[in-house]
């Protein structure tokens, strides 16, 4: 319940400022309906919380109007089709903050100052120019910023790219290929590190028959037998085991070092097996890193060569609601296993954590195909009461099990996390 009521200061915030803002009133008085999103959309919250408080309505509301505005203003947006919640959620956004954006146009005269080759330099100037031109309540609670990471690989050389970004896509097709190959890569590591234990064996044992063979050759050209020969090779195998202590150290480096890339590898794999998805695997997925060879190769500055680059995307900040599209690229894809939480902790993929890592789930939109059919649902849960509703047409029910009836259903379409306050 602590988490819940946390995460309710983001609906607060934002259900207020679209029923009380004087900005709203401005924006009504100074546009015509027609033209604007706003408008509407303030209409659809004040249908939906009609008191003076957020708080649980008995009363259900269609968003018809809504809904045949951004018909009129994005045809395209017309036809119900699954593969259009990022385009929908695209135009929404981003007309929204269009229209409700207070800033003046500015740019810094601080550019020069920054350190180029420096990414938290960088990051720091990036925001500030951003957080100049961008002042809404939509860039409040939905923007954050990501690094595109450019890096030579035969100088090392870094370069940063940062965008802004409210929504992740996530290819579920490529997932699970990307799962199963590193999968592979894990038991071809095992492998290796069987046959390089095989053959440092065989390689000490051929060393040491190699060394006494020598050694009674040598005492046998020179004479030496008795006490003598045994004093020489009591020395001579000291000197040996020596120097295959050293060796068994140096090997043992090797495989540590070995085994710990792979276990970093199963530690993140091992938790569902190749035919399933879990949502750590999409971040998994995200940032990986991406190697441009050949064709795909790049020039570079440092180098004065055109040299084999690889690139990541890294997830400097993390928005206050964040959306993360799954995207089916075909209808099998709906029966994929996908295994996500009602809390999400990011820290391992955010860079700065102190401006929070930890998400709660507050809906999921789930398409499915009954007889050639296709059905979306919609689940939300209460800010107040934390309780769960399935929404299926006009039909509005109570979800008694969240695990069994959403977690456990049809692979989603779009997740809603909320950042939990700390």
């Amino acid at each position: 319940m602590n988490s819940i009521l946390q995460c309710f200061s983001h609906i607060e915030k934002f259900v207020e400022f679209f029923k009380y803002n004087p900005q709203i009133k401005k924006i009504i008085t100074k546009n015509n309906n027609d033209n604007n999103l706003s408008v509407s959309f303030k209409t659809l919250i004040d249908n939906l919380w009609p008191d003076n408080s957020i708080q649980i309505s008995k009363n259900y509301y269609s968003p018809d109007d809504f809904k045949n505005k951004i018909s009129k203003m994005n045809p395209l947006l017309k036809d119900e089709k699954s593969n259009d919640i990022k385009d929908l959620i695209q135009f929404i956004i981003m007309t929204l903050h269009s229209e409700l954006n207070n800033a003046r146009k500015n740019k810094s005269e601080a550019f020069k100052e920054i350190i180029h080759n420096d990414k938290n330099s960088m990051l720091e100037f990036y925001i500030k120019e951003f957080s100049l031109n961008n002042i809404s309540i939509i860039s409040d609670l939905f923007f954050a910023t990501k690094c595109r990471v450019t890096q030579c690989s035969n100088c090392n050389m870094q370069m940063f790219n940062f965008q802004t970004y409210f929504y992740l896509i996530f290819p579920l097709e490529e997932i699970i290929h990307f799962k199963k190959d590193i999968n592979s890569q894990n038991s071809f590591s095992n492998n290796i590190i069987n046959n390089i234990q095989s053959q440092f064996y065989n390689y000490m044992n051929n060393i040491q028959n190699l060394y006494i063979s020598n050694i009674q050759n040598s005492c046998s050209a020179l004479n030496i037998n008795g006490n003598q020969f045994n004093d020489l090779m009591m020395n001579q195998n000291n000197e040996f085991n020596n120097y295959l202590l050293n060796q068994q150290k140096y090997y043992n480096n090797i495989i540590i070092n070995i085994q710990n890339l792979c276990n970093n590898n199963n530690n993140n794999n091992n938790r569902i097996n190749n035919d399933e998805i879990n949502i750590i695997d999409c971040f998994e997925y995200y940032r990986k890193i991406n190697y441009m060879t050949g064709d795909d190769a790049m020039y570079c500055k440092n180098c004065k060569t055109t040299t084999n680059f690889c690139k990541r995307t890294d997830l400097t900040t993390g928005p206050e609601v964040l959306f993360i599209i799954l995207n089916k690229q075909k209808q099998a894809d709906s029966n994929i296993k996908f295994n996500f939480n009602e809390e999400m902790d990011l820290s391992n993929y955010i860079e700065f954590k102190n401006l929070g890592c930890i998400y709660n789930l507050i809906g999921v939109i789930i398409s499915c195909w009954e007889s050639e059919k296709q059905n979306i649902v919609a689940f939300c849960r209460d800010p107040i009461v934390g309780i769960w509703y399935k929404y299926h047409d006009e039909i509005v029910s109570e979800v008694k099990d969240f695990q069994k009836e959403v977690i456990k259903s049809s692979t989603p379409d779009l997740l809603v996390y909320e950042k939990i306050k700390i």
